[in-house]
């Protein structure tokens, strides 16, 4: 079989404000085509994601997590299985794409960083189902203190959230911890920079192009897009 570019995919966080993290994955972009890599970008409006992050069992947020997991079909179909690095409401997107759709989801590696996800999400379930290799799954923490402060307040009113980018997630018995201390610099070209150092070499990411593969779970293709989805994806070379 043909080797083909693997893919990486950019989920960004809430873009409300132009904050440290602004055009993070942007920066990032020279460095995975480097790694002889496709950077592939999820991205959506801020309305769109203010109302998916506060009624996130609302209509908003089931178009929002719809138009992720058609982003990810086409991404999968053009380039195999990618890996992902997700911001903030995009860790939010990763890992309720993992629960919601075990079938036909799976990540060969995940870097969440800035993560609002609930602390005990269970990890070992995606791990166990061949959705993420252990190896290639990492939780940044500490970085964006207070964000995760206020995720951390919406947890306690209900809300389907938590700080695991502040705490970490809750450790596994008999499993090594996927958190790792974020030591970058907190803006965009730091985050770049770390990217390149960091987390392309803990993804795989060498620069030789990878033959296609899939996890034992996930031999089958995953199914064609709907045709009333409306993905929002950006091809970048």
């Amino acid at each position: 079989m043909t080797p083909r570019r693997p893919a990486l995919m950019f989920v960004h966080g809430l873009p409300l404000w132009r904050g440290p993290t602004t055009d993070w994955a942007t920066y990032c972009r020279s460095a995975v085509i480097a790694a002889r890599a496709e950077p592939v970008f999820f991205g959506y409006s801020g309305w769109s994601g203010l109302a998916a992050l506060l009624r996130p069992h609302g209509r908003a947020a089931s178009r929002l997590a719809r138009e992720f997991l058609t982003a990810y079909e086409q991404c999968r179909a053009a380039y195999g299985i990618p890996a992902v690095i997700a911001h903030s409401l995009g860790s939010y997107l990763v890992a309720q794409a993992l629960s919601d759709h075990p079938r036909e989801v799976a990540f060969r590696g995940i870097v969440l960083f800035g993560s609002l996800v609930h602390p005990d999400y269970d990890w070992a379930g995606a791990i166990a189902r061949g959705q993420v290799p252990a190896r290639h799954l990492r939780n940044e923490v500490g970085l964006h203190d207070w964000p995760l402060r206020w995720a951390q307040l919406l947890g306690r009113a209900g809300y389907p959230y938590g700080p695991a980018g502040l705490e970490g997630f809750t450790l596994v018995p008999g499993r090594r911890s996927i958190n790792r201390p974020y030591v970058g610099a907190a803006d965009a070209r730091g985050l770049a920079r770390y990217c390149r150092d960091v987390w392309l070499p803990f993804l795989g990411f060498t620069g030789r192009p990878a033959r296609s593969q899939t996890p034992s779970h996930h031999r089958a293709r995953c199914r064609a897009p709907r045709s009333r989805r409306r993905a929002v994806l950006v091809i970048t070379s």
